[in-house]
């Protein structure tokens, strides 16, 4: 009789791998994280899982899967050799009873032969697959990555439009501003704004004076724009982009933008490509909240395509020479509060 795992077994072994829950809980900000080791709702003789230690900067290293494996593996191993020495015990068993009937003997022959071949395949199956190669025998743990979370940083923006010399100031510094191209223009050109921005409270793209807001503790960037850089709020980042990617206003600022623009019932940043209210974004499509509805002050993002966004961000960081745009992979702006979208046209 040639040996096999039952189906059955089989069966039971790969289900066990759906089973147990696996959690654990990590932030990018802080290496500190929380640990919750997997429940088997089968258990595993002699598995015991191995905590996690010690974690690498930004990543983990996780081995209870591999543990697993490699028990599940070593359990289905004896499972098999057991069932195969009582095969070899049932073969000669039919042997005694044969009473001299050469087809009975025959047959009883066969039944350890190929039970034999069995135990030797079951007990040797870790030789054969290092011979054949040894990666398959290698469980190696998983390496997670924490994901960046992004903070919203204070900023703001005013509702007037772009002053009438932001494209001539931006093609100045070398940013590609073709005028044309549309929507599948607008990932070159925000990457080509790239450390050439710095946030201020109603930069349009021209010089000083800005309407820095007192509140806000940033009048001192009130009447200065760093060489080599060009002063833009959110609104006014997403403005220009529009404008030299040769696409239609979108609005002064945030609440001209996302005013009117469709609400936010469902979003998934973690899919590919991401959806809101069930549609996939483009290239384009502005994403942000208005004044008083996530925060105090409105502000606005744009997809980029390829899972990207990017915004000019306000808070000290983005005051500083070079300080924007800031862009990001989209599944990091996970709980950043958009409420609106308005879709690329």
């Amino acid at each position: 009789m040639r040996l096999g795992i039952k189906t059955r077994s089989i069966g039971y072994g790969l289900v066990a791998i759906g089973v147990f829950s696996f959690a654990l809980v990590a932030h990018a900000a802080e290496p500190a994280f929380r640990e919750v080791q997997p429940r088997l709702q089968i258990p595993i003789p002699n598995l015991q899982f191995s905590r996690i230690a010690s974690p690498e900067a930004g990543s983990l290293y996780v081995s209870y899967l591999p543990e697993y494996i490699s028990a599940v593996y070593s359990y289905l191993v004896g499972i098999a050799g057991i069932f195969a020495v009582a095969m070899i015990m049932y073969g000669g068993m039919k042997w005694i009873f044969a009473a001299g009937d050469t087809g009975k003997i025959g047959a009883a022959k066969e039944t350890i032969y190929q039970s034999v071949i069995g135990l030797i395949l079951a007990l040797g199956s870790y030789l054969i697959l290092i011979t054949l190669n040894p990666d398959l025998v290698s469980f190696k743990s998983l390496k997670l990555l924490f994901v960046p979370v992004v903070q919203y940083e204070e900023g703001g923006d005013s509702d007037t439009s772009l002053t009438g010399n932001a494209i001539a100031n931006a093609r100045a510094l070398g940013i590609h501003c073709p005028g044309s191209g549309g929507s599948e223009a607008i990932p070159q050109i925000s990457q080509s704004f790239a450390g050439k921005v710095a946030y201020r409270f109603g930069g349009k793209g021209g010089p000083p004076p800005y309407s820095e807001k007192p509140s806000g503790s940033f009048t001192q960037y009130n009447n200065n724009c760093p060489t080599s850089n060009i002063c833009l709020d959110c609104s006014g980042f997403i403005a220009l982009i529009y404008q030299c990617a040769g696409l239609a206003n979108p609005g002064g600022g945030s609440a001209g933008m996302l005013g009117s623009a469709e609400r936010i019932t469902s979003i998934d940043l973690a899919a590919n490509p991401p959806t809101v209210n069930g549609v996939a974004l483009k290239a384009g499509d502005i994403l942000g909240w208005v004044a008083g509805e996530t925060h105090e002050v409105g502000h606005v993002t744009v997809y980029l395509g390829n899972g990207l966004i990017a915004e000019s961000k306000g808070g000290t960081s983005g005051r500083q020479p070079g300080g924007n745009p800031r862009i990001r992979p989209v599944a990091s702006y996970r709980g950043y509060g958009f409420t609106r979208i308005k879709r690329v046209p």
